[in-house]
């Protein structure tokens, strides 16, 4: 009767030689720990100044946004204020606004900022891409354009008007 190993690797590379299992995982071990800290290195989005998104935003038949340092302000009755940071997505760069306040739409087809659920809302910035306008790579494809969904699903897209303050 054969007395089986216990582990079946161990009697498959047992007769192999440490130096040469050494090597063989070094072989795989060093070109994706290479991949690895390439990634790390190289594959970080370039920054983008937050200055370059600042200023008046208008949409037909919705209130202006007036986008200053951290905060927007909603040119509506209320005079909403809304927190937001730029951040790096997947398919590109986007405000992340706080709290979830949404176009919604009124009785004579404008819109209003009012409150929805959840936490916040995503607010595309537009590249100059003219396959994918919402894939905004580089910070200096910026075109000066906003997009969001209103909570009836229309797309606005909001245009900077100025760099200034809205009137």
């Amino acid at each position: 009767m054969a007395v089986r190993s216990p582990n079946p690797m161990e009697a498959f590379f047992g007769t192999i030689p440490w130096k040469d299992r050494l090597m063989g995982w070094s072989i795989i071990a060093v070109p994706l720990a290479t991949l690895v800290i390439l990634g790390a290195l190289f594959l970080r989005p370039e920054p983008f100044d937050q200055t370059a998104v600042h200023g008046c935003y208008r949409a037909p038949s919705a209130p202006a946004l007036d986008v200053r340092a951290g905060v927007i302000k909603v040119g509506q009755a209320d005079g909403a204020t809304l927190r937001y940071r730029l951040e790096a997505g997947k398919r590109g760069w986007h405000l992340t606004v706080e709290p979830a306040l949404a176009p919604s739409p009124n009785s004579d087809g404008s819109y209003v900022f009012a409150q929805q659920r959840g936490i916040g809302y995503f607010w595309e910035l537009l590249g100059n891409t003219a396959s994918d306008p919402k894939v905004l790579r580089h910070p200096a494809d910026f075109r000066g354009m906003l997009s969001m969904y209103a909570s009836d699903g229309t797309l606005i897209v909001y245009q900077r008007s100025s760099t200034g303050p809205c009137r």
